[in-house]
């Protein structure tokens, strides 16, 4: 019997190993940069945000009276709900409280805007 070898196939595998990866491109050179903005006007950007100031103050003012009146009532109204008062003690004292602690808030608010 002669020797004749046949030649291995190679698996699928070892063929894909075998494969070289493709050249990349060649890079382009980086642009060149230059820095001629426009210029920015400066009173126009200190107005507007003046104005965003003005506006975020006013609604300050009101929510620091609004809101401890609004969470001391619904605090009172839950403690009566748990204590099953008859009349609603708990729900006045809360807005009663809430009054006072949000007048007190209001002026605070007020004076540190004069500052």
């Amino acid at each position: 019997m002669p020797d004749t070898e046949e030649p291995e196939e190679k698996s699928a595998e070892e063929r894909l190993l075998s494969l070289e990866p493709p050249k990349a491109p060649p890079v382009p050179p980086p642009p060149e940069l230059r820095a001629d903005l426009p210029k920015r006007e400066a009173p126009e950007t200190n107005r507007v945000i003046g104005s965003y100031r003005g506006m975020g103050v006013a609604y300050m003012v009101p929510a620091s009276l609004v809101v401890p009146i609004v969470l001391f009532t619904l605090l009172g109204n839950w403690m009566d709900g748990k204590m099953a008062t008859r009349e609603p003690v708990w729900t006045l004292g809360g807005a009663l409280l809430g009054s006072v602690v949000g007048i007190i808030n209001m002026v605070r608010a007020a004076r540190s805007l004069g500052r």
